[in-house]
């Protein structure tokens, strides 16, 4: 059977235009480690790290980007990997856009449970929001809607964004 082709789509995220970066001390914490894994003074020597990389690296730029963490973020390179939603960005609009996102370090890819349920599908999401982020928060973000991202992480931190469907299909390029 042959992967479908990938649409020739490019979204680009709504919202007000991109705010100074929130510096906070995880941000701080997870610039440090980039740069350093980036520079070759810290190496990716392990499965946890390489996971622990790209999703600090995926913090670190939709900081920079003007993004609004609303999860609990990744500051040792050494610590366990955890199951679950990787990120949730928020962007104040109107209208408000809020991104789950799911990032992915050199070849990796979005599994399927042995149920079939698809990581990063609208069910996967619906199934993790909450203990993510609260009922409050989960209710409003699954009532407002979100957009499903997949970031792609290269060794010397650079990033790519594909769009996904409510099936955790890549549909297009996504531009934060």
């Amino acid at each position: 059977m042959s992967k479908p082709e990938e649409e020739t789509v490019i979204v680009e995220a709504k919202g007000k235009p991109a705010a100074l970066p929130q510096i906070d001390e995880a941000y701080m914490i997870q610039k440090g480690i980039v740069l350093d894994v980036v520079e070759g003074r810290t190496l990716l020597s392990s499965t946890a790290r390489k996971g622990n990389f790209g999703e600090m690296a995926t913090d670190v730029d939709m900081v920079d980007k003007g993004w609004t963490p609303q999860h609990r973020r990744v500051t040792d390179i050494d610590a366990a990997t955890a199951h679950g939603l990787d990120h949730i960005f928020s962007k104040p609009g109107p209208p408000k856009v809020t991104l789950i996102v799911d990032s992915k370090f050199g070849t990796a890819g979005l599994s399927t449970l042995a149920d079939g349920t698809r990581q990063m599908s609208d069910r996967w999401i619906r199934d993790r929001l909450f203990d993510a982020i609260g009922r409050t928060n989960a209710i409003e973000i699954l009532n407002n809607g979100y957009d499903s991202v997949v970031a792609k992480v290269a060794l010397d931190g650079k990033l790519t964004y594909k769009l996904l469907d409510k099936n955790g299909r890549v549909v297009g390029t996504f531009l934060p």
